[in-house]
C-alpha cells in the first residue's frame, strides 16, 4: 500500500522569538567569517563602493534606496572617482544615517563599509569620529535588524581601520568606553566588546593600553565591568577556548598590579570581572594557564617581599590572592586543575611570619577553599600538610576563620576539629568562640521538624576528657547560672545549643547540666509576643531532653506554654515533650489536656501544613485521652497529612481522606477544610466531594456550625506575617526562622470559592438555612466576587489606568459604559457570570 504523504512538518516553519532571545542568537564576529567565491570583484577597476551600489539596486527598489541612489551615482565606479568625491560621500552617508529610514539603513551601512575598503585607511580614518557616533546611536532601540546592521558595520570598520585605531588608541577609548558602562543593556556591552577585541590584540604596547583604560575609568568608573569583558573579549578564541596571545596578554596585565602609579584596586576590578567571565564560559581546563600566570606572579612578589617588606609589595600581594580566591571560589572551585603548587605556595605563605594581617587573610581563604572543595584532587598526604599548617596560625580571627569555611570539608572530624577541641581548652572563653561551636552544631547537625524524628538527632563528639580544667565550659556554665536576664539572647542561645554535644570529665560536666536544669525549671515565657523568650525555652527544654528526659515535667511545659499554643516552636517542644517522655496522658492535668486538645483540633484547618502536622500528630499522642473511635480517626488524618502530596502519592492522599467520610464529625470535617489549602489542584474536588458526602452523614447544626464559622474566618483571613527574635547574629535567626517559618502561600480566595461551591449540592442544608446563606452569599458577592470581576461590576471608577492626556471621546465611551452597567436591563443580568445564578438559584426560599 501507498505510504500517505506527509502533510505537515514536525514544527513550525515560522515561530515568534521575543527581542531578547533575538539578541542572545545574534553573532557579530566578521574577523572568522570566510567569504563567498561569488562575493569577489570580477573587474579589479571597479571600486567597492559601485560593486556595493549595484548589488543593492537588484535588492532594494524602495523610494528612500532610490532616492540615496540618485545622490550618489555620480562618478564612482573608479578608485580616483570616489577618492575625489570622498567627501561629498561621506556627508551623503551621514545625512541617511541621520535620516535612519528602515529600507535605506543597511544599504548605508554597507555603503559606509564599502568606503573604507576602497580609501585608505588613512583618507577614510580622519571620518571615522563623525561616523562613529551616528553607527553607535542605532544601537538604542530594539530593532533586532538595525542592531544587528550597526554592530557589523563596526565590526568591519575596527577590522579594516585596525592599524589607525592602535595609533589613536587614547581617543579611540573615549569614543569606546560609553558602550561598556553598566548604565547600557547587557548585549550593547558584550557586541562592543567583541568587536573591538580584535583591535584590542592589535596592540603591542599592552601596558601602556591598560594605562589608558585605567585613565579612562578615573573619568568613568561605571565601565569597570565593561573593560573587564573587554579583556576577556581579547583573550577569548574560538570553540570555546582561549587566545594564542592569552599568556603573554595576560602577564602584562598582572604585572601592572605591581605599578604604584596606576590605581591597582581599580585595575583589581576589572581583572576580577574579566576572570569571572573566563571560569563561567570556559571549560575548567581553559583556566589552566590563567592559573600559571597567577602562581608565577604571585611567586615573584613574594620573593620581592622577603627583600623589601614595602607597603607597595603588600598591596600587589592582597591584589593578586584576591584574583585567586575569585577562581577558586567558583563552583567549588572547579576551576582548579593543578592544586599541588597552589599548595605548596600556600604553605610557603603560612610558614612566612613577616606577612601582614590582611594578607594571611586572603591566604586563609584560598586555603579554605582547596580544603573543602571535593573538586580539587589532592592525596591524603597534601590535605593533612595543608590543614596542619594552617592550623598553625598564631592570630585567633585568621584560625577561627579558616574553621568556619571548612566546616564542610570531608574530613573535618579528623583533621580540623581535634585542633579545634585543643585551642577550646586552652584559649580565652570569649563570644566568637562560642558562635563558632553554635555553627558547627547547626551545619553538622539540621533540626528535626517532629518528635517522631527525634531518634534521628546525632551527636557531634566536643570531647574535653583531656583536662580537668576548661575555661570554656566554667564560661558556659556560668552564662545559664546568671539570675538576671542577658541583654541579648545570642550567647545564652549558643550555649544552650553546645550543651548536648560536650562531653568533659564528670563533675565539670555534672556542673554544666545542673545549671542547664536549673535554667529550665526557672525559666518564664514574659507574654504572648515575646519570641525570644519563648524561642529560648524551647531549646531549653530540647537540650535537657537530650541531656536527662527525665527532668522535664510535661505538666510544667504545658504551663510555660499554655499562651503559646499557636506558635510552631511551641508546638513543635510540646510534640517532643510527648514523644520522648514516657508519660501517662491521662494523669496529667485535664484542664492543660482539655485546652491542647481543643487548640490541636482548632489547627486540622489551618492553612500551614506544618501546624496541621505537628497537630495531627500530638493529637495521636493524646490517645489514652480518646475513644477508640477517635483515636483511629486522629491516626487516619496524621498518616493523610504527612502522605506527601505530588502525582506519585497523591492518590493515596485521596484515599486515607475518603475513609474519614467512615467518622461523620467536626473533627474531620475540619480536616477536609484545611486540605483544601494545599496548592495542588488534583485534590480540590475530591475532597470537595468528601466534604459533601461527610456533610449528608451529619447533624445539619453540627455542620452548619463549621461551614458557617469556616466562611466567617475567611472573610478576613490574612497571611501570617514572619516573626523576628531580638539577635545581632545572622544563624542564630535563621535557625529561628527555620523552626517557625512557613513555606505554604495559603490562597483564601480560592478555599472561598471551593466551600460555595460544595453548597450546590447540599440541598438538605440550603432548605434550613436558607436565611443565613442567602446573607453570607449575597456578601460574598457583593463584597468580593463583583468587586474582583469589572465585566460585572455595579460601580466602575473610570478614572482607573486612565492617563491625564486622553481625549474626551474615550472619557464619553467609558461614561456609556458605566450607565450600561449600572442599568436594570434584564439581558445585562442574565450575562452575568455562571456562579451567581447558581448559587442564586440554588438559595431560593423554599416554599
Amino acid at each position: 500500500m501507498k505510504p500517505k504523504p506527509l502533510r505537515k512538518k514536525e514544527g513550525k516553519t515560522f515561530t515568534f522569538q521575543p527581542f531578547s532571545e533575538r539578541i542572545t542568537n545574534l553573532n557579530v564576529d566578521i574577523f572568522h567569517r570566510v567569504g563567498h567565491k561569488n562575493e569577489e570583484i570580477d573587474n579589479e577597476r571597479e571600486t567597492f563602493f559601485y560593486q556595493t551600489i549595484v548589488k543593492w539596486n537588484g535588492l532594494n527598489t524602495s523610494e528612500s534606496y532610490n532616492q540615496l541612489c540618485k545622490e550618489l551615482t555620480h562618478h564612482v565606479k573608479i578608485l580616483p572617482q570616489v577618492i575625489a568625491q570622498k567627501d561629498k560621500l561621506v556627508e551623503t552617508l551621514k545625512k541617511y544615517l541621520h535620516l535612519r529610514n528602515e529600507f535605506s539603513l543597511e544599504p548605508t551601512l554597507e555603503l559606509i563599509v564599502a568606503l573604507a575598503k576602497d580609501l585608505t585607511h588613512q583618507e577614510f580614518f580622519e571620518f571615522f569620529p563623525q561616523i562613529f557616533p551616528l553607527v553607535i546611536s542605532l544601537l538604542y532601540c530594539k530593532d533586532y535588524d538595525q542592531i544587528e546592521w550597526a554592530f557589523q558595520c563596526l565590526a568591519y570598520l575596527f577590522k579594516i581601520l585596525w592599524k589607525q585605531l592602535v595609533q589613536d588608541i587614547d581617543n579611540v577609548l573615549g569614543l569606546l568606553l560609553p558602550l561598556l558602562h553598566n548604565t547600557q543593556p547587557l548585549y550593547i556591552v558584550n557586541f562592543s566588546a567583541q568587536s573591538f577585541a580584535y583591535v584590542a590584540r592589535k596592540i603591542k604596547n599592552r601596558k601602556q593600553f591598560i594605562h589608558l583604560i585605567l585613565k579612562a575609568l578615573k573619568k568613568s568608573p561605571e565601565g569597570e565591568d565593561g573593560c573587564g569583558t573587554l579583556l576577556f573579549e581579547t583573550i577569548k578564541g574560538v570553540s570555546g577556548k582561549l587566545h594564542s596571545c592569552t599568556h603573554s596578554f595576560l602577564t602584562d596585565v598582572v604585572s601592572c598590579l605591581g605599578e604604584q602609579s596606576l590605581d591597582t584596586q581599580c585595575l583589581t576590578r576589572v581583572v576580577s570581572s574579566c576572570l569571572n567571565l573566563i571560569i563561567t564560559e570556559l571549560e575548567p581546563e581553559q583556566c589552566t594557564i590563567v592559573w600559571t600566570v597567577l602562581h608565577k606572579k604571585l611567586s615573584e612578589f613574594l620573593t620581592a617581599w622577603t627583600a623589601d617588606q614595602t607597603s607597595h609589595v603588600e598591596q600587589f600581594l592582597l591584589n593578586i590572592l584576591c584574583l585567586m580566591n575569585v577562581m577558586a571560589g567558583y563552583k567549588r572551585g572547579v576551576s582548579i586543575t593543578q592544586p599541588k603548587p597552589l599548595i605548596d605556595l600556600v604553605i610557603r605563605m603560612v610558614q612566612d611570619k613577616s606577612l601582614s594581617d590582611p594578607v594571611l587573610a586572603e591566604v586563609v581563604v584560598l586555603a579554605a577553599a582547596l580544603q573543602r572543595s571535593p573538586e580539587v584532587k589532592i592525596s591524603q598526604e597534601y590535605a593533612c600538610q595543608l590543614a596542619y599548617n594552617v592550623l598553625r596560625i598564631s592570630q585567633r580571627h585568621l584560625y577561627l576563620d579558616f574553621i568556619e569555611r571548612v566546616f564542610s570539608c570531608a574530613g573535618f572530624n579528623t583533621l580540623v576539629l581535634p585542633s579545634l577541641l585543643n585551642f577550646c581548652e586552652s584559649a580565652s572563653p570569649e563570644s566568637d568562640l562560642l558562635q563558632l561551636l553554635t555553627k558547627l552544631i547547626l551545619h553538622k547537625v539540621p533540626s528535626i521538624a517532629l518528635g517522631s524524628h527525634f531518634d534521628e538527632w546525632r551527636r557531634i563528639a566536643l570531647d574535653f576528657t583531656n583536662k580537668k580544667q576548661n575555661r570554656l565550659l566554667s564560661h558556659m556554665t556560668s552564662i545559664l547560672s546568671s539570675p538576671h536576664p542577658p541583654s541579648s539572647p545570642d550567647d545564652l542561645v549558643c550555649t544552650i545549643l553546645i550543651c548536648p554535644h560536650v562531653n568533659a570529665p564528670a563533675p565539670l560536666l555534672s556542673k554544666l547540666h545542673d545549671a542547664l536544669k536549673r535554667k529550665v525549671r526557672s525559666h518564664e515565657v514574659d507574654n504572648d509576643e515575646d519570641q525570644t523568650s519563648l524561642y529560648v525555652y524551647t531549646l531549653l527544654v530540647e537540650a535537657v531532653l537530650r541531656i536527662d528526659p527525665g527532668e522535664v515535667k510535661v505538666e510544667r511545659v504545658l504551663e510555660v506554654l499554655g499562651s503559646s499554643l499557636n506558635e510552631v516552636c511551641a508546638l513543635r517542644t510540646i510534640d517532643l515533650c510527648l514523644s520522648v517522655l514516657d508519660v501517662d496522658v491521662a494523669t496529667l492535668d485535664k484542664t492543660l489536656t482539655a485546652d491542647l486538645k481543643t487548640l490541636c483540633v482548632n489547627n486540622l484547618c489551618s492553612p500551614y501544613s506544618q501546624i496541621r502536622t505537628l497537630s495531627s500528630h500530638i493529637l495521636t499522642l493524646l490517645s489514652p485521652l480518646h475513644s477508640d473511635t477517635e483515636s483511629t480517626l486522629f491516626e487516619l488524618i496524621h498518616q493523610a497529612e504527612t502522605t506527601e502530596t505530588n502525582l506519585q502519592s497523591y492518590r493515596d492522599k485521596l484515599n486515607l481522606i475518603h475513609k474519614l467520610e467512615s467518622y461523620p464529625s467536626s473533627i474531620a470535617l475540619k480536616y477536609m477544610f484545611g486540605v483544601l489549602y494545599v496548592n495542588f489542584s488534583l485534590l480540590w474536588k475530591p475532597v470537595c466531594g468528601n466534604i459533601v458526602a461527610l456533610a449528608e452523614s451529619m447533624e445539619v447544626k453540627e455542620y452548619w456550625g463549621e461551614y458557617h464559622r469556616m466562611l466567617s474566618e475567611l472573610k478576613h483571613a490574612e497571611n501570617r506575617e514572619p516573626s523576628f527574635i531580638s539577635s545581632d547574629l545572622s544563624f542564630v535567626t535563621e535557625h529561628y526562622s527555620a523552626l517557625t517559618s512557613f513555606t505554604d502561600k495559603p490562597d483564601h480566595a480560592n478555599v472561598r470559592v471551593l466551600l460555595w461551591e460544595t453548597l450546590t449540592q447540599m440541598k438538605t442544608l440550603i432548605g434550613q438555612k436558607n436565611r443565613d446563606l442567602a446573607a453570607l452569599f449575597l456578601d460574598f458577592v457583593n463584597g468580593e466576587f463583583r468587586r474582583s470581576d469589572a465585566e460585572i461590576a455595579r460601580v466602575w471608577d473610570i478614572t482607573v489606568h486612565q492617563g491625564e492626556e486622553e481625549g474626551e471621546e474615550e472619557d464619553e465611551e467609558q461614561e456609556e459604559e458605566v450607565e450600561e452597567e449600572e442599568g436594570e436591563d434584564e439581558e445585562d443580568e442574565e450575562e452575568e457570570n455562571y456562579l451567581v445564578k447558581r448559587y442564586s438559584s440554588s438559595i431560593q426560599p423554599i416554599s
